[in-house]
């Protein structure tokens, strides 16, 4: 039988397993390049109760308490003491964080920031009761479950620093970007917003992040590809104008900044590519936040 593995730790490495010695080889091996795997940070998964509704007060809509849910999350650690926090809800958004190697997670742990990545309820590997929670309620109680989860690492882990603590996602995570940086902006202190939704329609109509805009009280960066066939650059235009409307200015020492990535669609495998997005964030966080030394 062949099967790939990986962690958080390895790239994912092609193996053949024999069922009938219990006994594998390697047919594949990951290739590093000039990074050594053990410099790689581990993730420490944990669990919390979320009604859907955290204590940070809720500036666009409010609501009621939801169902409660064990909702579960990852940190990992950078090491920096104290850390300054980037909380990262993943995309999709039926997909689910799993214990697999991801480079940008990697890259932002060694740049010093510890990463928070929750499966809010509307992921997948819970079952269909867990999915279809989120269904007609985008912009609701999930987004409550990355706020609250944000709350809990923050109580229960002491060297993180409450005074740094980054919103940053793409695709729907981009969505949840903008929205929680409208809807809880006491919580965050810089927002990362990639290939993200900023206006909904119909029943989501009240969700939508432009309609909120005023509320944002932190820097943040729009990054959006312009051949993007899932999430139109028309959203991140929509975003921006949204905010020069209510009086935000645009540029490196102001408000917001704004960068259309060239040739870019959703997402991208080309390695230069990704080399240009890291520095896009990279530069941003250092120049919004930096890493104590």
């Amino acid at each position: 039988m062949l099967v790939t593995c990986e962690r958080p730790t390895r790239r994912p490495e092609l193996l053949v397993y024999d069922l009938d010695a219990d006994e594998y080889e390697t047919v594949l091996a990951a290739e590093y390049g000039p990074f050594d795997p053990d410099d790689f940070a581990d993730a420490e998964y944990f669990t919390f109760e979320s009604d859907g509704v955290p204590e940070t007060r809720q500036a666009a809509v409010e609501h009621d308490p939801y169902e409660e849910l064990e909702i579960g999350a990852m940190l990992y650690d950078s090491g920096e003491r104290p850390s300054p926090l980037i909380v990262n809800p993943h995309g999709g958004p039926r997909v689910y964080e799993t214990q697999n190697f991801d480079v940008f997670t990697q890259f932002l742990v060694s740049r010093g920031y510890s990463v928070l990545q929750v499966n809010y309820r509307g992921s997948a590997g819970r079952g269909r009761e867990f999915v279809e929670a989120l269904y007609g309620d985008w912009g609701g109680a999930e987004q409550g479950d990355v706020a609250a989860a944000a709350e809990h690492a923050l109580d229960e882990y002491d060297w993180l620093d409450e005074d740094r603590v980054v919103m940053y996602g793409r695709s729907y995570g981009g969505f949840s970007a903008y929205w929680q940086a409208v809807q809880y902006p006491d919580l965050y202190d810089a927002v990362i917003s990639w290939v993200g939704l900023s206006d909904l329609k119909d029943i989501y109509e009240e969700r939508s992040p432009k309609n909120y805009v005023e509320n944002i009280d932190s820097p943040l960066l729009v990054l959006h590809g312009v051949n993007d066939t899932r999430v139109p650059v028309s959203q991140a235009r929509i975003m921006r104008e949204a905010l020069e409307g209510a009086g935000f200015t645009e540029g490196k020492k102001s408000d917001f900044e704004y960068v259309e990535l060239g040739e870019e669609g959703h997402s991208s495998t080309d390695t230069q590519r990704k080399i240009r997005v890291f520095s896009l964030l990279d530069d941003f966080l250092d120049r919004r936040l930096g890493v104590a030394s």
